[in-house]
Parts: structure tokens; C-alpha cells; sequence
């Protein structure tokens, strides 16, 4: 049997599949370890059972390993990542040490963490300041960007289950935006069929389309008034 040195020494580790030798890039792997240093010295003094996670030095040192490659494959590496998780675990109040995985979903920015308000009550809001928008003032520069993007004028006097749709759709990206830390000006209009109807308005545009078809199969176009079209479509079939 040939000696494991020999077997070894006549790999080529060059040629190693990338996913068997791919490592974490030196800076995320030393940024993780950072982070959880500041992260665990935290939870340690709120969570009151930190002792029954970790009863000894072996179990913390496994333990931290499992955060570090978390915190890298979930891109946690930021302070502001780990403040809004950290003020999440004391919200919460638990004793308990959260679970890496756990952790990394209360490091996943919400609306609220940024003073957003939910989307009904940034267009009451929208609604109400829409008659002097300079002059007011709004909760959140995201709701003024997405009632801008609106229309004041459409604000003041459109349906709601017509303008709704639109401003929450406006309001979805500039929410977006504050989330991933990009400026919130400049909202692309929206296309024609891009927002959302109801299932009525949806119905009744198709029942109008299939109308004009059969109107226009039946050579009845220069009957304007859709209802004269049928009747004489009727007629034609009962004679």
C-alpha cells in the first residue's frame, strides 16, 4: 500500500474542483469575526440563559463558527445591520440566545426600521397633504417622493380604488429604495396595464372587448351605441 505522504504529494491542488478549495475572501471571514465579538459580548448581557447556550469554551468556539460562515453566505457586514438586530433581540426580551439564523432575519432592514409607516396610512397621509404639499408636514420623505410620483392633482380627485393602486405601487419602490440606501428621486412612471385593477374593472374590460368584437364581426360598427348593436344582432338572429 502506497504511503498517504506519497498519495498526497502527487496532488495538484490547482486542479481541486473551485467549490472543494473556495474559500471566504480573508476580509468578509475577518469582518464576521468582528461583528459577532461586539454581537456576543451584547447578547451575553441581555440574555440571561447566555450560560445554558454556551456551558463551556468548546461549545462557544463551535457555536461561533456557525455564526461566521452565517453572517457571510446572509452578506451581514455592516454596524448598521447588526444595530437593527441587536434592537430587535431587546425588544423581544427573550432570555434565550437566538439562533444564528434567527439572528440574521432580525438583521434584515424593516419599513418600520426606518420610521416608514405602512402603506394605508402614507396615503391618508398623501390624501391630506396633497392640497399643499410644500407647507406640510410629512412623516417620511418617502411618502412625499411616492404621493409626488401620484399626482397631487390625482390625489384631490380620483377614485380611491382608482389612485390606490397607483400610489402603493409608488410607495413599494421608494420603500425599496430606503431599504437598500439608494436616493429615492426620479420614480419611473408606470405603464399602461401595470397597475393593478379589480377583478370587476377586469370583467368589465373584457365583456367590452368580447362586446366589440362580436359588434364588429357582425359589420354593426357604424352603430355607435353599443346596446342598438345587440338589439340589431338579436333581431338578425330571431328573424
Amino acid at each position: 500500500m502506497r504511503q498517504a505522504g506519497a498519495i498526497t504529494r502527487q496532488i495538484d491542488y490547482n486542479q481541486l474542483p473551485q467549490a472543494e478549495v473556495k474559500q471566504a475572501a480573508p476580509d468578509a471571514r475577518g469582518i464576521a469575526i468582528q461583528l459577532i465579538n461586539g454581537v456576543f459580548k451584547e447578547l451575553k448581557g441581555c440574555c440571561s440563559a447566555w450560560s445554558y447556550t454556551f456551558p463551556d469554551t468548546e461549545t462557544l468556539k463551535v457555536v461561533k463558527q456557525q455564526w461566521i460562515k452565517t453572517f457571510i453566505e446572509n452578506g451581514i457586514s455592516s454596524d448598521q445591520q447588526i444595530n437593527i438586530g441587536m434592537a430587535k433581540v431587546r425588544k423581544l426580551g427573550s432570555p434565550y440566545v437566538p439562533t444564528p439564523g434567527e439572528f440574521v432575519r432580525y438583521c434584515q432592514p424593516q419599513p418600520e426600521d426606518y420610521g416608514l409607516p405602512s402603506a394605508e396610512i402614507a396615503y391618508r397621509e398623501a390624501c391630506q397633504y396633497s392640497h399643499n404639499p410644500t407647507g406640510a408636514k410629512w412623516s417620511h420623505e418617502a411618502v412625499y417622493q411616492a404621493a409626488k410620483a401620484t399626482g397631487w392633482f390625482e390625489l384631490k380627485v380620483m377614485e380611491e380604488r382608482r389612485i390606490l393602486p397607483l400610489f402603493e405601487r409608488n410607495y413599494e419602490i421608494v420603500t425599496r429604495r430606503v431599504l437598500a440606501g439608494e436616493p429615492l428621486s426620479s420614480i419611473p412612471k408606470a405603464l399602461p396595464g401595470q397597475v393593478h385593477k379589480t377583478p370587476a374593472e377586469r370583467n368589465k374590460a373584457y365583456y367590452d372587448a368580447k362586446q366589440a368584437e362580436q359588434i364588429k364581426q357582425a359589420d354593426l360598427s357604424h352603430l355607435t351605441d353599443g346596446h342598438n348593436a345587440l338589439a340589431k344582432m338579436r333581431a338578425i338572429m330571431s328573424g
